[in-house]
């Protein structure tokens, strides 16, 4: 697992290919991922190739063929508060879905879906990014630590990248993602 956290009001653009790619799995559980965190992920000369793109509903998941489908070439999620964006990618950092998860649950048949692809190779990365990540307390409001440990048992520990911090603004919980189909993804 890999873990990087954004100062608040950061914006950052990072490209799965050249930021995640180059980065080691430790094996690490989020406690040990979040205590040695990525310092400085790779985004030099990217920038999100978008001319259509789709904003992502709340409890709703899209696969890359019904955006394309749509005449989509990226995604929004936004109104990120205590929601997470969870977005995965194949081998080759291209999108294979995204959806957003309300209070950061993921439901059962979307985590049965995304274990079906991961068992399949079809997803190799999947990011899990939300403004303000709190491991402690009962519930995804108070803490995310369940609902990543439900993703780390359908995914596996190596797949799994946790996007954390990023907001509108000083003490700003709310939280944009922005990303394209070739693993581009803006943190804003």
């Amino acid at each position: 697992m890999i873990y990087f956290k954004l100062r608040t009001g950061e914006q950052k653009i990072l490209s799965i290919r050249s930021t995640f790619a180059s980065q080691a799995d430790t094996g690490a559980d989020l406690d040990q991922a979040m205590a040695n965190p990525v310092i400085d992920p790779i985004g030099l000369n990217i920038r999100i190739a978008s001319q259509n793109p789709c904003f992502v509903v709340e409890k709703t998941w899209y696969s890359a063929e019904q955006l394309a489908s749509q005449n989509h070439d990226s995604f929004i999620v936004g109104g990120l508060t205590c929601c997470a964006a969870v977005l995965s990618y194949d081998g080759a950092s291209n999108l294979v879905n995204v959806g957003h998860a309300q209070g950061g649950f993921i439901n059962d048949s979307q985590l049965a879906y995304i274990k079906s692809l991961c068992d399949c190779g079809s997803i190799q990365h999947i990011i899990y990014a939300t403004p303000i990540l709190s491991t402690s307390g009962a519930g995804a409001d108070k803490g995310y630590k369940d609902e990543i440990s439900r993703l780390v048992n359908a995914a596996g520990n190596s797949r799994i990248y946790i996007i954390d911090g990023f907001g509108r603004g000083v003490g700003s919980i709310e939280g944009t993602v922005y990303g394209d189909m070739m693993g581009n993804i803006c943190f804003r």
